[in-house]
């Protein structure tokens, strides 16, 4: 199987510059190796103290993959930070992306590659913006919000297009009381487009006005109306640390409600590990165009603080045929098709 390391949320759809220095050539990017099967991916599982670099040996290069690292960041104590750090481009020709892997050492939480059509040297490094989802596509990544048990079926790719830059949304948690230097490595291996591949893209519905009170319960329901078909392949729940029950159902136009993904007992791991649903290539679970996507969650907050997004989520996602990805924030629908940065 064509095996993809895929970490995504709420942030994934909230996405976002230059240098002809910096044409770096696919055809480096893409080494000579085994066209067969990729092996799983690694993940950076955030136990309770993350290694400092130096502690941690990266594992070898693999025949096929080529290593991107960010610049490394200074995260303040109780800090919770997005990075927009490019790391290459622009791309040489379209690609398929057949596998990323990688890992973060002190306080990584996840690192998400994505093509943009904004230009900056790599090395570049601002913080993440709301409107960079006008400018960006996923390719995949490591840690936080995914798990090495996203599979996309065999022959389905994401595909990134000639001209995109390549940056990395890194994610860090500073739970010291001291500044810690957070960077993160990603392999990645992309092959030349190949038509006989099928293409996936991402869909999101969420809430960003998550705010629980300290010492409360609290709801909150995101509701989202469907623009167009969307063909599921995957799909998961996704809440942190504070997540009691959340549940995703479909709301027909008839007003028949169908149940996609009940979570009635949340697992902190879920949200390092989402538990997909999967669904084959031959029969994608199909939501239709006019029905409403409803997602429901529920915290309990036992800390004396106010805890807010991106700290906890309310999020369904998942990945669907197509080559659009698609966000619905607070009801909103944005739909992105294949970048052009001519």
């Amino acid at each position: 199987m064509n095996k993809i390391f895929i970490a995504t949320t709420a942030l994934v759809l909230l996405h976002g510059c230059a240098s002809d220095d910096d044409s770096a050539q696919l055809e480096d990017a893409v080494h000579e190796g085994d066209a067969g099967d990729t092996p799983d991916a690694t993940t950076s599982e955030l136990p309770d103290a993350m290694p400092d670099e130096t502690d941690m040996e990266l594992p070898p290069l693999e025949p096929g993959f080529e290593r991107f690292e960010t610049v490394p960041v200074e995260v303040e104590p109780g800090s919770s930070t997005d990075w927009a750090q490019w790391v290459g481009g622009p791309l040489d020709r379209d690609y398929d992306v057949i596998a990323i892997k990688g890992t973060q050492f002190a306080g990584g939480h996840h690192a998400l590659m994505y093509a943009t059509t904004e230009a900056q040297e790599p090395g570049f490094t601002r913080r993440w913006e709301d409107a960079d989802q006008l400018t960006t596509r996923l390719m995949g990544g490591v840690g936080g919000e995914g798990g090495a048990n996203a599979v996309l079926p065999e022959g389905v790719v994401f595909r990134v297009q000639k001209g995109s830059y390549l940056v990395v949304q890194t994610h860090y948690l500073n739970a010291s009381e001291e500044t810690i230097t957070a960077t993160s490595v990603l392999d990645v291996k992309l092959e030349p487009v190949d038509l006989s591949r099928r293409v996936a893209s991402i869909m999101s519905n969420f809430d960003l006005a998550v705010a629980l009170p300290p010492g409360e319960k609290t709801t909150m329901d995101a509701e989202c109306e469907v623009q167009s078909d969307l063909e599921f392949l995957q799909f998961s729940n996704h809440m942190h640390e504070y997540g009691v029950s959340t549940f995703t159902e479909v709301i027909e136009p008839s007003g028949e409600r169908r149940m996609l993904k009940n979570d009635a007992n949340w697992s902190y791991e879920w949200a390092l590990n989402p538990n997909f649903e999967q669904f084959p290539l031959d029969e994608p679970l199909l939501v239709q165009a006019g029905s409403t996507l409803h997602t429901h969650c529920e915290w309990d907050n036992t800390t004396t603080e106010e805890i807010t997004f991106p700290a906890e989520m309310c999020v369904f996602f998942g990945f669907v045929l197509g080559d659009s990805d698609i966000s619905c924030g607070s009801g909103t629908w944005i739909e992105r098709g294949a970048i052009d940065s001519d």
